[in-house]
């Protein structure tokens, strides 16, 4: 059997939800004919053949924090109020980040690569980062407007 249009794709995908659905509720994969367990398997490869030709759409990467955020609630099905559960953030605090609203501060920079695995590099090159004036008698580090804050 060979697939060649998007009609026939979801057709066959129908045909093995079928089997699926009537797998699980007699109890198994042993419960099929063997005359069954042989379509299965011919439309599952049938399928996947399929899947291997078509052209999928690229997904556009991320090119902002509050994108990466809004792509890693999605990724692990986080509301906002979860997320910010699981930094141990304000909710507020977090909301106000994704809006561009807040800068980003090294703390927070570091939750953000530790538990959601946001790589570094990233995190550097695009957040707004928390400015602080500050006076210093050191020239090299007066002549930065970072701070870091909250080690």
């Amino acid at each position: 059997m060979k697939i060649e249009t998007n009609e026939q794709y979801f057709e066959v995908a129908e045909k093995i939800e079928g089997y699926l659905h009537r797998a699980t509720a007699q109890g198994g994969f042993a419960t099929l004919t063997a005359e069954q367990n042989a379509e299965l398997q011919a439309l599952t490869m049938a399928a996947a053949d399929y899947e291997k030709q078509i052209k999928l759409v690229p997904t556009r990467q991320p090119l902002t924090l509050p994108e990466m955020l809004n792509l890693k609630m999605f990724q692990m099905h986080l509301s906002q109020k979860q997320l910010a559960a699981l930094l141990q953030e304000p909710e507020s605090r977090i909301s106000e980040l994704m809006k561009g609203k807040r800068p980003l501060t090294l703390r927070l920079a570091k939750k953000l690569h530790k538990i959601l695995s946001i790589d570094a590099g990233f995190i550097l090159e695009t957040a707004e980062w928390e400015r602080k004036n500050t006076v210093s008698c050191n020239a090299s580090l007066s002549a930065s407007p970072f701070v870091i804050i909250g080690l």
